[in-house]
């Protein structure tokens, strides 16, 4: 029998907040995490994860089952935050609980520095480049830390981390423009550090709120892979 608490050890499949009883939605994307109130990935690693003792390898089955049925299209709130999501999924990864209230300060600050970017027409192109850009950006530091962990830490507590503390600081205190400038510094430290230049936009007041993320802007680009 297939042994799932091998398999999926630490992930969604085996944890007591993975509804594996009810589907998440009408559009059956898969089944909804109780902690983030929304669906999970089966291998998405999470410090909130608490093993179900209980929870056997039929019901697993079952929950398997249905997502090869239904397929899987799991929407974490992460969508459009493709760099801090990739900054936070290293720090749980590597500090776990002991980072876990930084972790949530980034997460918090750029969902609600987003909300403020879409109301301005700055915002939208600031957000519409950042979705041609940012998905770029957090892949190249996630394969440098795949690559060389001790490296890509140093850079990020060295580089990164400052600069998101000081992005979260700002929002902190509603100064959503010097947000901007502090996650603007973000960015251009990652594309000095892996050598990208950064695409743009020649026509960026053309982009309407409605296409931003995920990747909706990449994808209208011509010559974009």
């Amino acid at each position: 029998m297939r042994d799932y608490r091998k398999e999926f050890k630490d992930h969604c499949l085996t944890c007591k907040e993975y509804d594996i009883y009810s589907y998440s939605d009408s559009t059956h994307r898969g089944f909804r995490c109780k902690h983030h109130h929304r669906p999970m990935a089966f291998d998405e690693s999470c410090s909130s994860y608490d093993f179900d003792k209980v929870r056997g390898n039929n019901q697993m089955d079952d929950a398997v089952s249905f997502r090869v049925r239904k397929g899987y299209d799991p929407k974490p709130d992460s969508s459009y935050w493709y760099v801090v999501s990739t900054i936070c999924k290293i720090l749980s990864i590597e500090y776990g609980e002991d980072r876990k209230e930084q972790i949530s300060s980034y997460l918090n600050a750029f969902k609600e520095f987003r909300e403020f970017a879409i109301s301005i027409q700055s915002g939208i192109e600031f957000l519409g480049e950042y979705d041609v850009n940012g998905l770029r950006l957090a892949n190249k530091l996630l394969d440098a830390y795949n690559e060389n962990k001790e490296q890509t830490l140093l850079f990020m507590e060295s580089e990164l981390l400052p600069t998101m503390d000081s992005f979260a600081k700002m929002v902190s205190f509603s100064n959503y423009p010097g947000a901007m400038k502090f996650y603007t510094r973000l960015m251009a430290s990652l594309g000095l550090k892996y050598s990208y230049k950064p695409v743009e936009i020649e026509d960026k007041k053309s982009i309407q709120p409605e296409l931003i993320g995920p990747g909706r802007v990449r994808k209208i680009l011509q010559n974009m892979d």
